[in-house]
């Protein structure tokens, strides 16, 4: 047996990790996706997931995402649940305050071990006040 930490083969290593990057590359992707009206920006960054219920911010069921890649009209998030995106407040901090953004979901993907990346297309900034529910709410 192999001790783990033996000696590494660096070329074994390096071919493994091209092959990982090519294969996640936002340039090589587009490729396969078709051409976009705009370009991403990958970019990763904690934002407050809100599902919206009966047209009201459901903050009992918000949870914290990662982004993925962002664009001037939409976000790309990756989390662990799959259902109930289909209206959400998307919570952003901003100059140590928040930021809410509606936003309506435009795909599901599944990416492996059980997390999903979801695509986001975002309509328009929630006024502060127009749900305090949400001014409350910081991190």
């Amino acid at each position: 047996m192999v001790p783990l930490f033996s000696r590494r083969r660096d070329l074994e290593i390096q071919s493994f990790m091209a092959k990982l990057i090519n294969n996640n590359c936002a340039a090589l992707e587009s490729l396969n996706e078709g051409p976009r009206n705009e370009r991403r920006v990958r970019l990763t960054v904690v934002v407050l997931l809100v599902p919206v219920k009966n047209g009201k911010p459901n903050v009992e069921q918000m949870l914290p995402v990662l982004t993925k890649e962002f664009s001037t009209q939409g976000v790309a998030v990756v989390t662990n649940q799959r259902q109930g995106f289909d209206q959400v407040v998307l919570g952003l901090r901003w100059e140590h305050c928040m930021k809410w953004i509606a936003a309506k979901a435009k795909y599901v993907h599944p990416v492996g071990a059980g997390f999903y990346q979801v695509g986001f297309l975002m309509n328009r900034l929630i006024p502060t006040g127009d749900h305090p529910e949400l001014d409350r709410i910081s991190f």
